[in-house]
C-alpha cells in the first residue's frame, strides 16, 4: 500500500499519469474489481492525522466509491472511544427525549421485521451504540449482546435499558465472543466506516452458527434521491455529476450491487436487500408530525425504486 504522504503529493502536483500509476491494479473494497478510477472532485479533508490525505476513487464495476489509501489501522476505535458523543445524532440518542423515543421506536421496528424472518434466540450486535435495538429484542425474549468502544454507551445500554454491552474494539470481536454461538449478526452504519470491510466482515461472521442471519444497514449515499436529483440538474446544465459528500468516519460508500458482492465475498447468501422497508418508517414515530408523516411515506417511496437514504441487507451464512 502507497503511503499517505506519497499520494497528497501525486494530488498537489496534478499528476494524472503518476495518479493512474498508483491505483494500477488495486482492487475494490467491495465487489473486488480492479482498475477503480478517480472520482472528479473527489478529495476530502481529514480528520485523522494531517498526514493522511485521501483520494476518492469508483469502482466501475459496482459503482461503489472509496477512500484511498484506507485510514490508518485503529483510527475509527480511537475515534469513537472517547468518554464524549462524536456526532449530534449520538448525542441526540443519550440527552433528547424526543429522540430517544424515536430511536426506541425505530429499534423496535427493526426488531420486528427481523424476528418475522430469522429463527433462533441470540442476537449480537457489534458496534451497537445506546443498545435500543438490542432492548427491542430482549423485551421479545431474545438473548442480546453487544459491542462498543464508547463507554458512555455501555454505561447508557446497562443502566436506561438494561442490556449487556461489551467495551471493546470492533475488530476485537474474535476475542469477546465464541465463534459458531450467535443466530443473527447485527451490523448498523458501521460496514462503511471500518479501513478493510472485507476482512472485518469475515471475522464478525464466524460468530454465526451454521445457516445464521447477518443484517446489514448503512447510508446509501450513493443512489439516494437527493444526489440522482442534483445530478441530474447537473447534467443538464452541463456541470458534471454531483459529488459525494466526502468525510470521515467513512471510509467506503456502497451501492447495493457493491454491499451485494461484499456479503457474498464473505459467504453470506442475500435474502433481502433494499431500500428502508416500510415496517421501520410507519412505525418511527410514537406522535409523527405532517412533517414526519411526509419524510416517512416519501422515503418508503422512494426506496421501492433504489433511492431510498439508506440500504439494508438480510442475508444467510453458507458454510
Amino acid at each position: 500500500m502507497r503511503d499517505a504522504a506519497r499520494v497528497a503529493e501525486v494530488i498537489v502536483s496534478g499528476d494524472d499519469e503518476a495518479n493512474r500509476a498508483m491505483v494500477s491494479g488495486v482492487e475494490c473494497r467491495l465487489c473486488g474489481g480492479p482498475a477503480c478510477a478517480r472520482v472528479p472532485m473527489g478529495s476530502t479533508a481529514s480528520l485523522v492525522a494531517p498526514d493522511y490525505v485521501p483520494v476518492v476513487y469508483r469502482c466501475p464495476t459496482c459503482r461503489s466509491q472509496f477512500l484511498y489509501p484506507p485510514a490508518p489501522p485503529g483510527w475509527l476505535e480511537r475515534f469513537f472511544s472517547a468518554s464524549v458523543p462524536r456526532t449530534d445524532a449520538q448525542r441526540a440518542q443519550l440527552e433528547d427525549p424526543r429522540s430517544r423515543a424515536r430511536y426506541r421506536s425505530l429499534g423496535a421496528a427493526r426488531a420486528r421485521w427481523l424476528a418475522g424472518r430469522v429463527r433462533g434466540g441470540r442476537v449480537l450486535d457489534i458496534g451497537c451504540g445506546p443498545g435500543y435495538l438490542l432492548a427491542a429484542f430482549r423485551e421479545m425474549g431474545w438473548q442480546t449482546l453487544g459491542i462498543d468502544p464508547n463507554p458512555l454507551f455501555v454505561e447508557f445500554a446497562g443502566r436506561e435499558l438494561s442490556v449487556e454491552v461489551l467495551p471493546g474494539s470492533w475488530q476485537g470481536v474474535g476475542k469477546l465472543v465464541a465463534d459458531g454461538s450467535v443466530d443473527l449478526l447485527t451490523i448498523l452504519h458501521l460496514l462503511h466506516m471500518v479501513e478493510d470491510p472485507q476482512a472485518f466482515l469475515r471475522s464478525a461472521i464466524r460468530k454465526l452458527r451454521p445457516g445464521g442471519f447477518l443484517f446489514v444497514e448503512l447510508g446509501n449515499e450513493v443512489d439516494n434521491w437527493r444526489r440522482t436529483l442534483w445530478g441530474t440538474a447537473r447534467r443538464l446544465r452541463g456541470r458534471g455529476e454531483t459529488p459525494l459528500h466526502y468525510a470521515l468516519p467513512k471510509q467506503t460508500y456502497p451501492t447495493s450491487r457493491g454491499l451485494a458482492a461484499l456479503v457474498r465475498r464473505a459467504g453470506v447468501r442475500p435474502l433481502y436487500l433494499g431500500g428502508y422497508f416500510p415496517p421501520v418508517l410507519t412505525r418511527t414515530y410514537a406522535r409523527p408530525t405532517v412533517a414526519e408523516r411526509f419524510v416517512a411515506a416519501r422515503e418508503a417511496l422512494l426506496s421501492r425504486c433504489g433511492r431510498g437514504s439508506v440500504l439494508v441487507m438480510l442475508g444467510r451464512y453458507r458454510v
